[in-house]
């Protein structure tokens, strides 16, 4: 399958730099940047000449919000407090503006690239079994006594792995259960699916991520209301059922306060951080420790760590709103909306449900329920991309669009993301090696030198 290769991108949670300074971040940076940028270089150098396997997907409306996603980043840098680290992001993340240029490149490769139905299943495949291996790794890796023995894998942190584990979850879900793709499975492909659905689901219990376990359980009720033909009165009665179930388990097995009022403080902070100067443009990207350090209470000491100031709200919402303003906030809705719509009308939710995309559509929604109480990261943003790569191309009418004479921009952009992953990752080793030998040996300040 012709461009197939690019589908390593999505090894991203996998990726770990045991030579860095960022065990779990540096390496996924790296990995990021280094494929993009390899791809923009091989537009450049190919001549695409089989439009029907491959050819960038046109839609005005789309293009029109992608356009605008990336200037309200933009100009939050412009506006921006700190104006470098809103560019390039923070040291470990590296979601700056710069990141989200890439990352919507990266969604136009994935729309490119998922016309072609069996790079589809394949990426579907390839979602499942990275889901399965992370799964895996996480409890090998079960060592760390600062996460309370709560599982965290190759991502370094319990959130952000349930967080990643959501995709292949809904994937596995629909192999299981539903009749999406090939008409029937053999027995031995079902029952390794189920293992690999139960594996996933006791991961995500293990990493006591109740953001994503809200998230999930929000889209199969979700599912259960789509699916199921019954009349409004009955799904009515169930529902309440359930919150009712869901309310009395929280109050008999006891609900941890401590998450729960870190995330009201910050919340707090983010709305009074917001004033006439920043309400529009925002204070810009990566910059919502500043705001929120003049308006934090010494109670946040009590939830957090002494030494660190929160760097996200831990709603992405409202990070929307205080990094980029009413603008960047309003941007962000316009995706909720849009899958609000897709099952609202019964004549689009017929069409909907009869292109067996739903499991695509449920994980989109449970991620984004469960990013309410917290925030994404580069491996997240990458399936992001990809899901909604997939549900657009099942919904939304596309016509191939002849790059022509503009891929010599690609060439210059892609050395440059090529260029900035591999400088990114030897001044991550350089920091490391600077480090290990800071205490008893002055050549630590050659290394540290040679990093920046």
């Amino acid at each position: 399958m012709k461009n197939a290769w690019y589908l390593a991108i999505f090894l991203i949670p996998l990726v770990m730099n045991p030579w860095g300074m960022q065990l779990y971040g540096s390496g996924k940076i790296f990995w990021f940047f280094g494929m993009v940028g390899l791809f923009l270089v091989g537009v450049f150098f190919s001549r695409w000449a089989d439009l029907r396997r491959f050819a960038l997907k046109f839609h005005r409306g789309i293009y029109l919000y992608l356009g605008l996603w990336v200037v309200s980043f933009l100009l939050s840098t412009v506006f921006s407090l700190a104006p470098v680290r809103s560019f390039f992001g923070e040291y470990s993340l590296m979601q700056g503006s710069l990141f989200y240029i890439f990352l919507a490149a990266h969604f136009l490769i994935c729309l490119a690239l998922f016309s072609d139905k069996n790079l589809q299943r394949l990426f579907f495949w390839l979602v499942k079994w990275i889901g399965a291996v992370a799964a895996i790794a996480a409890i090998l890796l079960w060592t760390a006594p600062e996460y309370s023995n709560r599982l965290f894998g190759a991502s370094g942190q319990p959130n952000f792995l349930a967080q990643f584990l959501i995709f292949p979850l809904f994937i596995v879900l629909f192999d299981v259960f539903g009749k999406s793709g090939r008409m029937k499975k053999k027995v031995r492909g079902r029952i390794a699916d189920f293992v690999v659905m139960v594996l996933l689901a006791a991961v995500i219990f293990l990493t006591g991520s109740r953001a994503v376990e809200i998230g999930i359980g929000f889209s199969l009720w979700l599912m259960f209301v789509l699916i199921w033909n019954g009349k409004a009165i009955y799904k009515l009665l169930i529902t309440v059922g359930l919150i009712v179930v869901v309310i009395a388990g929280l109050w008999n097995f006891g609900l941890e306060m401590r998450s729960l009022n870190l995330r009201f403080f910050l919340w707090k902070g983010a709305a009074q951080s917001l004033n006439s100067e920043n309400i529009w443009m925002g204070s810009g990207v990566e910059t919502f420790y500043r705001q929120f350090a003049a308006v934090m209470p010494k109670e946040v000491f009590e939830n957090e760590q002494f030494y660190r100031v929160p760097e996200s709200p831990h709603n992405e919402f409202l990070e929307a709103l205080t990094e980029r303003g009413i603008f960047g906030a309003a941007l962000y809705l316009i995706p909720l909306g849009f899958l609000l719509m897709l099952v609202w009308k019964k004549e689009d939710r017929r069409k909907f449900l009869g292109i067996k995309t739903l499991e695509v559509y449920l994980a989109l929604v449970a991620y984004y329920v469960a990013v309410q109480f917290s925030f994404s990261v580069m491996e997240h943003w990458v399936y992001l991309a990809a899901f909604w790569a997939v549900l657009l191309l099942k919904v939304v009418k596309f016509r191939n669009f002849e790059i022509g004479k503009v891929r010599i921009v690609a060439l210059p952009v892609g050395v440059f993301a090529i260029i900035f992953a591999v400088f990114y990752l030897r001044m991550d080793i350089l920091l490391a090696r600077g480090m290990s030998v800071f205490i008893e040996d002055d050549a630590a300040y050659g290394y540290f030198d040679d990093a920046a």
